[in-house]
């Protein structure tokens, strides 16, 4: 925005485009991660899967952000949102092979070794 080049460091997307007001927004789902614990996306239709890998044991979320924004309603067990579930995962197992996640969750333990996640 200020005319310094981008340092090849950085992986994130220039938001310009939004602020100068030519594009509404800039990608239609994002990825999280939180450490070796956590993987989930959001997409721009407000649907949001989280998934958990705890001291070896998975957890899956699923949530309609436009009608429970406070992700009190897990959805994933609801057969009327299987289609979501489904191709959010997708979605999220995409995304971590494109970004080269060292996480993989189609492995136990998300090919992790066993002892990652003992206290120290």
């Amino acid at each position: 925005m200020i005319g310094h080049p981008i340092p090849k460091t950085v992986e994130g997307q220039s938001l310009l485009p939004v602020l100068k007001g030519s594009k509404d927004s800039l990608r239609e789902s994002l990825f999280l991660a939180y450490t070796k614990l956590q993987r989930g996306v959001r997409t721009d239709e407000n649907w949001k899967l989280i998934t958990y890998n705890v001291r070896g044991v998975q957890t899956t979320q699923l949530f309609n952000l436009n009608e429970d924004p406070f992700e009190m309603n897990n959805l994933v067990s609801d057969d009327r949102c299987r289609q979501h579930l489904t191709a959010l995962t997708l979605l999220l197992k995409q995304s971590m092979n494109d970004l080269d996640d060292f996480c993989d969750l189609d492995k136990p333990n998300w090919g992790l070794p066993e002892d990652v996640h003992e206290k120290k």
